[in-house]
Parts: structure tokens; sequence; C-alpha cells
């Protein structure tokens, strides 16, 4: 079954605000019904038996003049939510796009902006 590509676009100041409420040993799931205009973002944490979930609505732009080149995605990464709220948040002082690129077992987050 041929998997339907589907394009998002969120505000990332406000996922930034929501990765702020993770902490070190959160896992984190985010959840998308195409009947809706949000996301849904949960953090867990098993070791001190807790649960949040964040509603994130949509960006609303014309997706005419926005363009993502088609791209199969061949990897799934698994990363500590901590690990990725730093990264976001230190790479949007610099650019408002992030680039995730993975080889040989390793994965880099590329931007373009002012200081790079």
């Amino acid at each position: 079954m041929k998997k339907e590509k589907i394009e998002l676009v969120v505000d990332l100041s406000k996922l930034l605000k929501i990765f702020r409420c993770s902490q070190k040993d959160d896992s984190f799931t985010i959840k998308y019904d195409p009947q809706d205009s949000f996301l849904w973002i949960e953090f867990l944490n098993l070791w001190e038996n807790r649960f949040w979930h964040f509603k994130l609505f949509l960006a609303e732009i014309e997706f005419e003049s926005f363009k993502v080149p088609e791209i199969k995605y061949t990897t799934k990464i698994q990363l500590p939510s901590e690990y990725f709220h730093n990264t976001v948040k230190n790479l949007s002082i610099i650019s408002d796009e992030v680039n995730i690129k993975t080889q040989n077992n390793s994965i880099y987050f590329l931007v373009d902006g002012k200081f790079t």
C-alpha cells in the first residue's frame, strides 16, 4: 500500500515553546488526522509516570507557493526529545528552515542563514 505524501506547515516558534516543556527522559509522538487543522504532540515519561499532550494548529499558507521536492524517506530516526528540543531551539536562532540528513549511521541538522 502506497502512503500518501502529506505536507504540513507549523509555526516554528510555537513548536519550540511546546518542546520547552519536555524533559530529559521524555519520548514524544506527533499525531495528525487529515480532518483536523492541528497536530497532537505528546510527551511520555514512564519513569515519572507523566504524560503531556499539546495541540499545535497548522499554519495557513497558499500551497501553490510552497513547493517541497519529492523525496523518498528511507530512514527512521529515534532520539531523545531533549536533544531534538535543544537542536531546534539553537537552530531557530539562525534559520527558519532545518534540513535533517542521515548518512553512515549519523544524523545531521543543516541550516542556511545569516550566520552560516
